[in-house]
């Protein structure tokens, strides 16, 4: 995969950096602690890819993941489930076009997500459902 960058959401900063260092070699990572300040990263800057914890302190990560693509309709989203991947949530969270991704994670498992997140078809289900893209 080439060169990205990539925005890290994530309330707890231990975690984003433990994130952000598995990504680092290659790609350009910034790590911020809330959505707001994350909107705010993606309103102002390009980015190709948002990892997003579920649990931010000012917002649940598939709203961040909404409020995000209001800005920025084709930017692949991976969404941190810090409990047990539920049956059924593949497909809740591809209605908010996102990944989810279980922590805690390896290397492997966090490279593999970047490279499905890719895949995702972002769009598909906003132009179904009749919202702007």
């Amino acid at each position: 995969m080439e060169w990205m960058r990539i925005l890290i959401a994530d309330e707890d900063a231990r975690r984003g950096e433990v994130m952000a260092s598995y990504l680092r070699v290659g790609h350009d990572v910034r790590v911020v602690g809330t959505a707001r300040d994350a909107l705010e990263r993606i309103q102002a800057e390009s980015w190709g890819l948002l990892i997003v914890s579920e649990e931010l302190p000012d917002a649940h990560g598939l709203e961040m993941v909404d409020a995000a693509h209001d800005f920025a309709p084709l930017l692949p989203a991976i969404v941190v489930v810090l409990g047990t991947l539920r049956e059924g949530i593949h497909e809740d969270f591809m209605k908010h076009e996102a990944l989810p991704m279980h922590w805690p994670l390896t290397v492997s498992e966090l490279w593999l997500a970047l490279h499905a997140a890719h895949q995702l078809p972002l769009g598909l289900y906003r132009r179904r459902e009749g919202l702007q893209t």
